[in-house]
């Protein structure tokens, strides 16, 4: 019975070593994309402050400025500079993981 608990256990260890190292991370479009909305409804916003009264030209240009930088830094990272490694091969994560119990 206690063999039995030992291998139940070290089973259990193992699958949460492994399931974490074999997951494949997906990229990030989809953030990149609602960023972009983000600060598209934000230019939008600043016209409409703009029109309103509720900021001059200088301050509205001032805006528009910081929120096109935002959106060029948002665009970079969204863009792999290196090619991008899938991780640690399978072959890799299940012989350490086969060699600890």
């Amino acid at each position: 019975m206690f063999a039995f608990l030992l291998a139940a256990l070290t089973a259990v260890a193992i699958a949460t070593l492994t399931v974490p190292l074999l997951a494949r991370k997906r990229p990030l479009a989809g953030r990149l994309e609602h960023d972009l909305a983000v600060y598209r409804d934000q230019l939008a916003e600043i016209g409409c402050d703009q029109e309103r009264g509720v900021l001059d030209a200088g301050q509205a240009e001032g805006a528009r400025l910081e929120v096109q930088r935002r959106m060029l830094a948002a665009a970079r990272q969204g863009e792999p500079s290196a090619p991008v490694r899938g991780g640690p091969s399978n072959r890799l994560v299940i012989g350490v993981v086969g060699a600890l119990p």
